[in-house]
């Protein structure tokens, strides 16, 4: 009985690490300037974009590749436009702040921990209205980090509604 289910272990420990390898071969390929994501938010937006099209479904638990829940999304807009910059006061002589208009995808996130993904319905796949996307721990952290800087970045009222956390990723450098 064990000596049979040590190759299938075999052969799923050495097809996670050809997907690593081709992961850590193609991914800097993509994120270098003269390619087609220049930042990884970007990267990320069209991941959550593309990923929500083609499960037809707004809501995402992104998994590590050993299938443990991490972040559970809710995409609210599939189009809008932030700005960074900076607020001065009117008083003040300095010239105009320089404000920098991108566009975005907008979100609700839950971030889960082990204890929230084991009671939540959602991260356990009891909630079939929520596709699924599986990619290695590193990006799945990187994710988080991406979306609780962009909830950062809004002013403290708007960074949560109930459970979730508001956040958004940058779709280009640019409109």
């Amino acid at each position: 009985m064990i000596a049979s289910k040590r190759p299938r272990l075999l052969i799923t420990i050495v097809a996670t690490l050809v997907v690593l390898a081709v992961i850590q071969k193609v991914l800097p390929f993509y994120l270098s300037n003269s390619c087609r994501f220049s930042d990884m938010s970007i990267f990320f937006a069209q991941l959550v974009l593309s990923s929500c099209e083609a499960q037809s479904s707004l809501k995402l638990v992104v998994r590590s590749l050993n299938k443990t829940p991490h972040l559970l999304i809710w995409l609210l807009d599939s189009y809008i436009v932030a700005a960074m910059g900076e607020l001065r006061d009117e008083e003040n002589e300095s010239p105009q702040p320089e404000i920098r208009p991108f566009p975005a995808v907008k979100m609700l996130y839950k971030v889960f921990d082990a204890q929230s993904a084991a009671s939540d319905p959602r991260a356990n796949g009891e909630d079939s209205s929520v596709g699924l996307v599986n990619v290695p721990f590193g990006c799945c952290m990187q994710l988080i980090e991406h979306l609780l800087l962009s909830s950062h970045s809004l002013p403290v009222p708007c960074r949560s509604v109930g459970q979730f956390y508001v956040g958004f990723l940058k779709m280009a450098e640019f409109v």
